[in-house]
């Protein structure tokens, strides 16, 4: 997956305001809920690590706990994202090895689609989720492999309605995983300098940037203890 050069809009000049951390790791079942498969799940407040800011999420799983998926498996999850203090920013999508992934390929793939309102359905493994709308496709099937940071644009988001991120974590059929990785999926937005609480401490930094405001991590601690439980399997 090659990286993708930012969209910034004229006059959107940001400053870094907050930064929202979700934890996600492989090899524990989450808690079932029990709802009929077109109805809400409920979305749980993602905790912010940093400063407040512009820019907060809600997860339908957190903290991630991610079964172990066999050979043609799924796993899917949706973020949705929550803009304050301006109307609009323009928004991304960031696939980012931490630290480098630990194997070229680890055999896994990941999708994303973007709803402008809650998808319908129930996450979890082999979940079917629908969008009211039209959803639009972020990434379709991108290998989670080493490299470089991917940007992929998410065009505007808007206070009024929240738009919901849904993704799916597929292991093909012909996948044999043999080691732990490590990578996030981060959203930035850009927003009016203008617009900015000017009660927030400044950051120290100058210029365009882009507002960190989420991460999904998968961690390699947690990925060796499922290849350790899992080590008869393919």
């Amino acid at each position: 997956m090659s990286p993708v050069p930012p969209r910034r809009r004229a006059g959107q000049l940001g400053r870094l305001l907050a930064a929202v951390a979700l934890g996600l790791g492989l090899g524990v079942t989450p808690a079932a809920y029990a709802a009929p498969a077109d109805s809400y799940e409920p979305m749980r407040d993602v905790q912010e690590t940093g400063q407040q800011g512009l820019l907060s999420l809600t997860s339908s799983v957190h903290p991630m706990q991610i079964p172990w998926l066999e050979p043609g498996d799924t796993f899917s999850w949706q973020i949705g994202l929550h803009l304050s203090d301006q109307p609009v920013a323009d928004g991304n999508l960031e696939f980012i090895p931490i630290g480098g992934l630990l194997q070229p390929n680890t055999g896994y793939r990941l999708t994303a689609k973007r709803c402008e309102s809650q998808w319908t359905g129930q996450s979890g493994t082999d979940a079917e989720l629908e969008c009211a709308a039209e959803a639009r496709t972020l990434l379709a099937d991108a290998l989670l492999e080493a490299g470089p940071t991917a940007r992929i644009p998410l065009g505007d988001v808007a206070a009024s309605a929240s738009p919901y991120i849904l993704f799916t974590l597929t292991r093909p059929d012909e996948s044999a995983v043999s080691g732990p990785f490590t990578f996030a999926l981060g959203f930035t937005v850009m927003g009016d300098e203008a617009a900015r609480d000017s009660s927030l401490p400044d950051t120290g930094f100058s210029g365009p940037l882009a507002l960190t405001a989420g991460a999904v991590l998968v961690g390699a601690g947690v990925l060796t203890r499922l290849v350790r439980r899992k080590a008869g399997n393919p």
